[in-house]
Order: structure tokens, then sequence, then C-alpha cells
């Protein structure tokens, strides 16, 4: 069965070192928030290139591009915790 979704999964990681999953929904306001955020993507699926373009606008195309090379992409978002 083939996955709707660019996001394979993701999770918020905890000051302990928890993570509590995320729905794929929900990962833009998680990345809004405070949040140490984990997005694992798939590299393939026609849709991630957009993600990341739509949610990590700091990449540089160069990035995304380097980043898609790979068959499954592991994708780390980090926000500064107040």
């Amino acid at each position: 069965m083939g996955n709707s979704s660019a996001i394979l999964h993701a999770s918020t990681i905890t000051g302990e070192g928890k993570r509590k999953p995320i729905q794929s929904d929900d990962t833009h306001n998680a990345i809004e928030g405070n949040n140490l955020v984990w997005i694992h993507l798939d590299a393939n699926h026609c849709e991630t290139r957009q993600w990341l373009e739509e949610n990590a606008t700091y990449l540089d195309p160069i990035i995304i591009n380097a980043l898609q090379t790979k068959h499954v992409l592991e994708y780390w978002i980090f926000k500064t915790v107040p």
C-alpha cells in the first residue's frame, strides 16, 4: 500500500529526550511552535520537494536537491525554545 503523504513519520522531542508522535496534518503547527521536531520524509514521494519548499523556507534549493538524492530523507527542524 502506498503512502499518501511525503511524511513517513514525525515527532516532537521533549526536554527529557522522549518523543511524542505528530500526525502528518499537524506538522506545520509543530514546526511553527517552539519545539524540536523530527520529520522523516520520503525523498522519492512526489510531494516532498513542495513540502520542503513550503515548510523549510530557510533551506537553499541546492540543499533541497541534495537531500532528495537519498532514498529516504531524514530531516531535522530545530526551533529555539524560549
